[in-house]
């Protein structure tokens, strides 16, 4: 088994910080790419970023487990192969990383359209899609989430522990150093206590040197006592511990104590460890106060030592990770009197905020738990209120984050009470011309579009704009990205011609600084597509969707839903030409690849059979027609449910259907089915519950005059 390892320099400080990429073998241009972002210095703090170099072939699950342990976070590549693999026996270090609980998690995918597939098969966990247009941005928040600044780094050396231990041992007894460093910490006073063991030990560094600096640096030197201890080593040699490391701290003077973690014989022990002297069990750790430095044990400590033991403990910095020890302390950094100088407001802001992080992202926990969340994040802005004030900067990105998550929870008129507050701030404090400024405009912007809020929404995306393209340039990524949210908008208020524009801007900045491969120049492709078919110009429609399913065909494979969604578009304005075997012909294209990567079982599966029953229909094949739409509607029942709208849509083309063939009692068994959903789901108010309504009473007539017409009949032939 080879784990590769990349760094930003020659280093690898795997004793700062890891993130281990999870990959399936399918993917080794996706697996660089991440790994290239993960260590870019835009994307956040230094890390070491390692993988299985060959997922597939033998994996030693114990050296995988001790690699897993030694991460701070484990990320992991969504793609179509990674979904379909089975991955309790493909993935072996998915699967340890599942075992090991408290490893947080945060998953990468090629595309969003595969966080569905994900949601369904594991848990929510929020991720980010690499085809997202803040992809980089995104990147670098959660990073920032998951691994520790270099100012954080530095904060926990030099102010979180009194005191240090070297814990020497044999590698083949790493469950039971553990187990001493838990009983260890266990102990009332001691949790401020380091502890270095060969985790930390620098990859690419002479260890023999680092070892005695480490033992130098160490208040004592604890030697975990068992067997194995007094064993050789695979040549048959005295082992390390006792060739090298024992020896060196006995002849620097060094405080040693041994901690018998299994019972090992006395005698024999004492003539391998001269020196060492005599042992003392896990259950007499309380007495290692005597070992340590005056002051080093500390029954009670205030909320910055609190805070960053938390911190410590949670990413395993200088201690072993422990995540319930990390989320104890956290909440004891918080602060109870609510009483604060700057120091312990800024400590129990940091811890909150922490401790919101790990309830609502989802990554350190078996899902989200956004009530948690919210308290915290509660808790955060209520210490920066008081302390430094309702208009200070730090306020306004909590408003932020706060306004994120109720985003998230759906919440949307509480998460733009939350945008505008933080708006207003950096308005006040930071100018109308700052970058922070700029991106609270598009976060309210894009809030407002989704309640419908269009020239609102319009505002604040122009000032946006106008922000970056007075700071950052013309032809700067994020000035694109602003064009192409202004041009989304233009969609949603049906000004095509306005949104086109905007999209020509965008697209003249990404094919230039990304180039027309790349997913994000595709997806923009994508939409322009959609605009001009919005439009009804139908053949420009087709000549940018065609260049989509071309660069989709290049980039992503044949066999990939983003392929199968433009087949589909493109069979969508094939349909309105007119042309309806060219549109039959694209989505029978489209339903293969969504049944082949998707399975017969999915919504976008329903949506092809749906298409298919339509150009069927047009055609005048009605029994295909017919086959297809109930094939939609068996799929759609099972997978979304019966009171869906999509289940609804489906029972309204079946009666429409019958209606064209003149089957009126089915066809308004099909329309007071689909009109009883939309009623419920929908409400009576909705424009498509109207339409069901207009379908019903249209049939119940239709029905009426063939039962009068059948009994006229019957009566002229008495």
């Amino acid at each position: 088994m080879e784990i590769t390892r990349r760094a930003r320099g020659t280093e690898l400080q795997r004793h700062q910080q890891r993130v281990f990429l999870c990959w399936c073998p399918d993917n080794a241009k996706e697996r660089d790419k991440l790994a290239e972002d993960l260590l870019s210095h835009d994307a956040g703090a230094d890390c070491v970023v390692s993988w299985l170099e060959d997922p597939a072939g033998d994996i030693d699950e114990t050296l995988l487990r001790q690699e897993l342990r030694e991460t701070q976070l484990f990320v992991f590549l969504v793609t179509l192969p990674f979904l379909k693999q089975n991955r309790d026996e493909d993935a072996a270090e998915f699967r340890i990383a599942k075992e090991l609980g408290d490893l947080p998690k945060l998953p990468v995918a090629t595309d969003a359209g595969l966080f569905p597939m994900l949601t369904e098969q594991e848990h929510a966990v929020h991720g980010i899609a690499m085809d997202d247009f803040e992809y980089r941005t995104k990147l670098r928040a959660q990073l920032d989430n998951f691994i520790a600044s270099d100012e954080l780094i530095k904060e926990i050396t030099e102010k979180a522990f009194t005191g240090r231990l070297f814990l020497s041992y044999r590698k083949v007894d790493i469950d039971h150093a553990r187990a001493f460093m838990k009983a260890f910490h266990d102990v009332p006073g001691f949790e401020s206590i380091a502890i270095w063991y060969d985790n930390f030990l620098t990859a690419g560094r002479v260890f023999d040197e680092e070892i005695r600096q480490s033992i130098d640096a160490a208040d004592v030197f604890v030697l975990l006592v068992t067997p194995n201890l007094l064993k050789p080593n695979a040549a048959g040699r005295t082992n390390y511990v006792l060739a090298e490391e024992l020896p060196y701290a006995v002849r620097t003077g060094k405080k040693i104590v041994a901690v018998e973690a299994v019972p090992t014989d006395r005698a024999a022990f004492a003539a391998a460890c001269p020196g060492a002297g005599d042992c003392i069990s896990l259950d007499e750790l309380d007495g290692f106060e005597d070992y340590l430095p005056e002051g080093a044990v500390l029954e009670e400590m205030d909320e910055r030592r609190s805070w960053l033991l938390g911190e410590a403990f949670l990413r395993g910095m200088m201690v072993e990770a422990d995540f319930g020890r990390a989320v104890r302390l956290l909440e004891n950094a918080t602060g109870v009197t609510g009483i604060y100088d700057t120091v312990s407001a800024r400590a129990a802001s940091s811890a909150s905020f922490a401790l919101a992080v790990i309830y609502g992202e989802g990554g350190y926990l078996p899902g989200i738990q956004y009530s948690e969340a919210l308290r915290w994040w509660q808790r955060v802005v209520a210490i920066s209120e008081k302390t430094w004030g309702a208009e200070h900067p730090d306020t306004a990105r909590i408003y932020n984050g706060i306004s994120e998550l109720y985003e998230k929870m759906g919440q949307y008129a509480k998460a733009m009470e939350m945008s505008v507050k933080g708006l207003a701030i950096r308005e006040q404090t930071l100018g109308a011309e700052h970058p922070d400024t700029a991106r609270s405009y598009d976060n309210t912007g894009a809030l407002y579009m989704k309640v419908g809020m269009h020239e609102k929404a319009l505002e604040m995306y122009r000032k946006a704009l106008a922000i970056r393209q007075k700071m950052l340039g013309a032809e700067h990524l994020n000035t694109g990205y602003s064009y192409n949210s202004i041009g989304v908008l233009y969609i949603r208020m049906g000004e095509y011609d306005k949104a086109l524009e905007m999209f020509m801007k965008t697209l003249g900045i990404l094919e230039k600084v990304l180039g027309t491969g790349h997913l994000n120049t595709v997806s923009l492709y994508n939409n322009m597509g959609g605009v001009y078919w919005e439009m009804g110009k139908h053949e420009k429609a087709l000549e940018i969707l065609k260049k989509t399913l071309a660069a989709r065909e290049m980039v992503l494979g044949t066999d990939h839903p983003d392929t199968a969604q433009s087949y589909s578009n493109i069979g969508s304005v094939y349909h309105d030409m007119g042309e309806h075997k060219k549109a039959l012909e694209m989505d029978l294209k489209a339903l293969a690849i969504r049944e082949r990567v998707l399975g017969v079982n999915h919504p976008d599966t329903a949506l092809s059979c749906n298409n298919i029953g339509t150009a069927y229909n047009s055609i005048g094949n009605d029994e295909k027609a017919l086959e297809m739409f109930k094939k939609a509607l068996v799929i759609r029942e099972k997978v979304l449910g019966a009171k869906h709208p999509d289940t609804a849509q489906s029972y309204n083309n079946i009666g429409a259907h019958y209606e064209g063939m003149r089957e009126y009692g089915k066809a308004l068994e099909m329309h007071e089915k689909a009109l009883a959903i939309r009623e419920k789901v929908l409400g009576p108010g909705h424009p498509l519950t109207k339409k069901s309504e207009r379908s019903v009473i249209m049939v119940r007539q239709l029905l009426a005059r063939q039962s009068r017409s059948i009994f006229s009949k019957h009566r002229k032939k008495k």
